[in-house]
């Protein structure tokens, strides 16, 4: 997620992922403001290069988000 705190953005988006979380162990990073979402994630950074960092690297979330079968983006 990008730019986005689907808690007050998106509320149904919200419950989607926390369903998702909760069942199927999804993996969440957040570049933007922390904040409180019901469910873990990871904490990517607060600023435009943190987006070019993450698509640059090749370990950490980059890792996570390359080995998902269904990735999904949301950005706000």
């Amino acid at each position: 997620m990008i730019g986005t705190n689907p808690r007050h953005d998106a509320a149904i988006i919200n419950a989607r992922i926390l369903k998702a979380v909760r069942d199927n162990g999804a993996k969440i990073g957040l570049i933007g403001q922390a904040c409180d979402l019901n469910y873990d994630y990871d904490h990517l950074g607060t600023t435009p290069s943190d987006i070019e960092k993450l698509s640059k690297s090749r370990g950490g979330f980059a890792k996570v988000m390359k080995d998902a079968k269904k990735p999904n983006s949301y950005i706000g």
